[in-house]
């Protein structure tokens, strides 16, 4: 059969235009996942170090640390419609071309402030690119066992991303603790015009436009209230928790509320309704407030506790991360499991790995950690390779960046949400005993990660029955 030129363009699913320009698709989305995974996770390690440069405090690790979370929880679901509308290969060159400039700011930073707008910038960037990943495999692959493997393939390079990050900003930290902001901002110029000449262009037929007032909407609830959940350390239920919690809940009833009237919304909520979008999106969360928020804080633990090396600490990391990685691709080539079961199965792992954890960083010696995070990386993998199958295929093909990016949106505001909660009970503030609480942050991740897998069992019971009553696929 001849190839379909780039003028005559190249069919594909219903209700989706595609051109063709280029067959690269999977490689050069998977090499960016795992960029913006290792963007993601570098200051994890360079933690410590980036807290003494930029003279912050406590308080101020939450900020350095979520900013780029909240970048992409704020900014994944217009990235997905306008992904939809504009195009998804457009979407991820912008996406891309912007980390450069972003990163850059990062390394020059001199200030907290500074250091942190810059992360949330690149956590735009990112939902540019994470928004429209999944999209592009979904068009590029129809549903089966080549969409299975490459979605797996996916969840294989968040988990790779998520080990290399750590590792690359610890072995260049005794250079300075913003070297690695120089690599990533190189390395995202080469897949930005990657990107540009290789991948092929998708979008919806129908193009109503992406709800600006609906994402500031949302980017404010947001921000109000990850500012009440980080204030809530310093003192209690004063001005400074009160206020910005009420502009939260006042902005996020007005978002809902735009949804349901605009005819251009970011979140079509009539995809919730989908029993199976509900189970990845309820995975996505507690897999954000259990097992990334305690692993992004872990590294800086094992430095306060352990006396480690930021390098050495990214090294013990690996047992979770590089045995994530793993597990996801093993899962990836396996079709037996269910994706919902395999999500189930995944966060009861999780909880078993993080409870195995307690106590450890009390004994003096890391190797009483690696069990525990071996566990937890495999249940973190089964996680990886379910979670996009649920996300992409729970979703008709015109609305694929849509489910993507509620799934992702949900990983990041647990995850934000989740690091937040954690810092408050490891390390109450000046308000309260000033003594770490290792212990019970190690507690509450893992219940957590039990409590999510109980009640996405009771979910999927549901979603089975009703579609055993109805005959559908929801």
């Amino acid at each position: 059969m001849s190839r379909p030129s780039r003028r005559a363009g190249l069919a594909g699913p219903p209700g989706l235009r595609v051109t063709d320009a280029g067959h690269a698709t999977l490689p050069i989305v998977c090499a960016a996942t795992f960029l913006i995974l290792v963007d993601y996770t570098a200051p994890m390690t360079t933690l410590p170090a980036t807290m003494v440069a930029l003279d912050g405090d406590s308080t101020g690790q939450v900020w350095a640390l979520n900013g780029m979370p909240l970048g992409l929880a704020a900014f994944l679901l217009v990235a997905g419609r306008l992904a939809d509308d504009h195009g998804r290969r457009r979407l991820f060159v912008a996406g891309m071309a912007t980390l450069v400039p972003a990163t850059v700011v990062s390394a020059l930073a001199g200030d907290l402030v500074t250091f942190v707008v810059s992360r949330i910038v690149q956590g735009a960037a990112g939902a540019a690119v994470i928004a429209t990943t999944l999209g592009l495999i979904a068009q590029a692959y129809p549903a089966g066992q080549g969409r299975v493997r490459a979605t797996g393939l996916w969840g294989v390079m968040v988990g790779a991303g998520i080990a290399a990050g750590p590792v690359v900003a610890g072995a260049v930290s005794a250079w300075r603790w913003n070297a690695c902001y120089w690599l990533i901002a190189l390395f995202s110029a080469g897949l930005a015009v990657a990107g540009a000449r290789g991948l092929r262009e998708s979008r919806a037929d129908a193009r109503p436009g992406a709800d600006v007032l609906g994402a500031a909407v949302w980017t404010v609830a947001l921000l109000a209230a990850m500012t009440a959940l980080t204030e809530t350390r310093n003192g209690g239920t004063g001005p400074l928790v009160l206020v910005p919690a009420g502009v939260s809940a006042v902005c996020l009833v007005g978002f809902v509320v735009r949804q349901r009237r605009t005819t251009k919304p970011l979140l079509a909520l009539h995809l919730l309704r989908n029993r199976t979008l509900l189970v990845a999106t309820s995975g996505a969360l507690v897999t954000g407030m259990s097992v990334i928020a305690l692993t992004s804080y872990l590294p800086a633990l094992l430095q306060s506790e352990l006396a480690m090396t930021p390098l050495s600490a990214a090294l013990v990391l690996l047992a979770w991360s590089a045995t994530s990685a793993v597990a996801a691709l093993c899962m990836s080539r396996l079709r037996a499991v269910g994706a919902a079961r395999q999500l189930i199965l995944g966060l009861a792992a999780c909880a078993a790995g993080l409870a195995a954890l307690i106590g450890t960083l009390g004994s003096g010696a890391w190797e009483w950690t690696v069990p525990g995070l071996a566990v937890t990386g495999v249940g973190s993998g089964l996680v990886n390779a379910a979670l996009p199958r649920l996300a992409i295929d729970s979703v008709p093909a015109a609305y694929a960046a849509m489910g993507s990016g509620i799934n992702n949106t949900a990983r990041y505001v647990g995850s934000a949400i989740g690091f937040a909660l954690l810092v408050g009970v490891v390390d109450p503030g000046e308000a309260q005993d000033s003594s770490l609480n290792v212990d019970g942050g190690v507690a509450l991740a893992a219940g957590l990660a039990l409590t999510g897998a109980v009640g996405i069992l009771g979910l999927d019971r549901m979603r089975r029955r009703h579609r055993e009553t109805t005959g559908t696929r929801s």
